[in-house]
C-alpha cells in the first residue's frame, strides 16, 4: 500500500528553526491554555492559529495531519495496527520542526485474516513510482492498494480506478457504505449517531487509535533516524533505546495527567 501528500509544502512550512523576537498576546488568546501540557515558549505568529502542525511540541507534520485521514479508506477493510518495523528518510528535518519531504516505510506481519504487507508513505512532493500504475497521473493526495487480483488508485476526494479497467459496479463486493447524496452530511451523521448509541461509527476510536499509533510510529522514525523495530505489546522500541524517548513526553508543571 502506498499513499502520499502534497503537505507540507504551499500550505504549511517545515525544516524550521524555532522563531524568535518578543510579540504581545492577542488578547482572545489565552497563551498559557493554548500551549498546554507542552514546555513553556513565548507566544509567536509563526505558531498560532494554523503553522502549529510543523512543530513536534505541538504537532506531528504533515504524516500526523493527513496520515490517519487518507488511511481511514485503507481501515475499513485491512487491520492497520501493530507494525512491526519501521524505516524513515526525508530531508530539511530539524530540532524543532518535521522534514520538508520524506518517504516512511513500515511493515506490518501475518496476522489471522490478513497476510504481512508494507506500507509506504510519502509527502513533501515525493509519490510512489509511476511504474506502480502507468495508465493515470498521480494526483496531490492519494492511495494505491495492491492486492492479489488488481491494483486500486484513489485519490482524497474520492474517485478513482483498478488497473485492470474494471467498473467498480461490475465488482460483487461487499458495500460497506451505504448510499449517500451528501458525503459531508453522512460523516456528521455518522458520528453522531454513534454518539446516540447507534452504530459504530465507521472510524471509531478502535480503529482511528491504531492507525494514530502507526501514523506516530513513522516520525519516532524519522527522528530516531534508524530503523526501529516495535514492541506494541509493551509500547516500546526494542533495538534502540534512545528512540523510546520519543513515545512519550513530560508535561509541563500543572498539567500533568
Amino acid at each position: 500500500m502506498h499513499c502520499w501528500t502534497n503537505r507540507p509544502g504551499r500550505y504549511w512550512k517545515q525544516g524550521l528553526e524555532r522563531p524568535k523576537g518578543n510579540h504581545p498576546v492577542p488578547n482572545h488568546i489565552d497563551w498559557d491554555l493554548w500551549i498546554g501540557c507542552t514546555p513553556w515558549r513565548p507566544y509567536n505568529p509563526a505558531y498560532h492559529p494554523f503553522n502549529w502542525r510543523a512543530y513536534w511540541d505541538f504537532g506531528t507534520g504533515a504524516i500526523g495531519d493527513m496520515g490517519c485521514h487518507l488511511l481511514n479508506l485503507a481501515s475499513l477493510t485491512m487491520d492497520i495496527r501493530d507494525p512491526s518495523k519501521i524505516v524513515a528518510s526525508g530531508v530539511g528535518q530539524t530540532h524543532e520542526t518535521g522534514p520538508t519531504e520524506s518517504h516512511i516505510v513500515w511493515d506490518f506481519p501475518d496476522r489471522p485474516g490478513q497476510s504481512a504487507f508494507k506500507f509506504h508513505w510519502y509527502d513533501g512532493g515525493r509519490k510512489p513510482s509511476q511504474d506502480l500504475f502507468p495508465q493515470a497521473a498521480f494526483d496531490t493526495n492519494g492511495i494505491l492498494m495492491i492486492g492479489t487480483d488488481d491494483t486500486m488508485l484513489t485519490h482524497y476526494s474520492g474517485g478513482g480506478e483498478l488497473m485492470s479497467g474494471r467498473r467498480y459496479r461490475d465488482i460483487n463486493a461487499p458495500r460497506i457504505l451505504g448510499e449517500c447524496e451528501d458525503w459531508h452530511q453522512c460523516h456528521y451523521d455518522d458520528w453522531f449517531n454513534a454518539c446516540k448509541g447507534g452504530k459504530t461509527a465507521l472510524s471509531s476510536f478502535d480503529k482511528a487509535g491504531p492507525i494514530t499509533e502507526v501514523v506516530l510510529l513513522g516520525q519516532v522514525a524519522m527522528r530516531a533516524g534508524t530503523e526501529i523495530e516495535w514492541d506494541a505489546s509493551n509500547m516500546k522500541v526494542t533495538n534502540n533505546k534512545k528512540a523510546n524517548k520519543y513515545i512519550s513526553t513530560e508535561y509541563r508543571k500543572g498539567w500533568e495527567i
